[in-house]
């Protein structure tokens, strides 16, 4: 079976023990589920199999439970399950990637069928490989970092916690030696990166999870969170329940004249930026003082244009 064939089987598999935690389904309702899926004659001793890669290739643990009599997947108690959520998102996109590369035989066919955004300016994905090593081998880090407000670059020693994705961008967060505060940094802007020596148990404490809880984008202050109430037209507002702004959005009324949302959230540059992109679909509410920054800021852009709205 090929490579891409084994990940969707894994995840069938994934999906349907977490789906069913409290039934376990027995041997028999696995089978029977991959073979709804396509999967035909799959023995046991094949899934015996398919259990054992997963844990060898992937760390998760299928075994019998005689008391429920199936199957469940074992986590460590003190794992968190958004970890494990979002693993499952990584090897969704692996199954897809790879499903899509032997979809496509060409580049003249892939050029046809699939179109990705294009970014001719990134740099630094050449940084990924050694900063996603650091991190797991709990290394120091050292760098030459192009601020785009300094003319010249700065040198940072770091304790590197978490890589980041952000808008077609990459991001390193980490433990700046030298400020002894978290910082981020944008792959793009780095040179010179070098792996220096273990810093050790220093990371076990950081919780990346409650430093951005009530954050949106990467710019992380250490600032209390805002109620943001914000008021967008019904069109627009079909893109923002499709997909929200921050998890902590909630629908405060939702009807042929607006969609009114709320968010908690540290009012960073990020934000305002995301709010500033969709111009007149949407009126800030409150609090009063992000309100006014937006305001101004719109004024300043109006002003560019000789403070006219109508041209001829």
């Amino acid at each position: 079976m090929s490579r891409s064939g084994n990940l969707k089987k894994y995840l069938l598999i994934i999906r349907l023990l977490q789906e069913n935690k409290q039934q376990a389904p027995p041997l028999k309702a696995i089978q029977a589920h991959l073979e709804s899926h396509g999967f035909n004659n799959i023995s046991s001793r094949t899934l015996s199999r398919d259990f054992h890669s997963l844990y060898n290739e992937f760390g998760i643990n299928i075994r019998h439970e005689p008391s429920k009599h199936g199957y469940v997947i074992c986590t460590a108690t003190d794992e968190d399950i958004s970890d494990f959520q979002q693993f499952l998102k990584l090897l969704e996109l692996a199954e897809r990637v790879e499903t899509i590369a032997q979809t496509l035989q060409s580049a003249a066919s892939a050029s046809r069928s699939i179109v990705f955004e294009h970014n001719d300016f990134f740099r630094g994905s050449e940084h990924l490989k050694p900063l996603a090593d650091a991190i797991q081998r709990k290394i120091l880090v050292c760098f030459e970092y192009q601020s785009f407000l300094k003319p010249l670059p700065d040198q940072y020693v770091m304790a590197p916690y978490l890589i980041m994705e952000h808008r077609n961008r990459w991001y390193l967060l980490g433990q700046d030696q030298e400020a002894d505060k978290i910082k981020t940094f944008g792959l793009d802007r780095m040179q010179q990166v070098q792996l220096l020596h273990p810093f050790g148990e220093e990371a076990e404490d950081f919780n990346y999870k409650a430093l951005f809880e009530h954050t949106y984008g990467i710019t992380c202050l250490a600032e209390a969170p805002s109620r943001v109430v914000l008021s967008f037209t019904p069109q627009q507002g079909k893109y923002i329940k499709s997909l929200p702004l921050h998890h902590s959005q909630q629908i405060l009324r939702d009807n042929a004249h607006e969609l009114r949302i709320s968010l908690y959230v540290v009012l960073n540059y990020d934000l305002k930026m995301q709010l500033l992109s969709y111009g007149s679909k949407v009126e800030v509410l409150e609090p009063l003082q992000l309100r006014k920054e937006i305001a101004e800021e719109l004024q300043r852009s109006l002003k560019k244009y000789g403070g006219k709205t109508e041209f001829g």
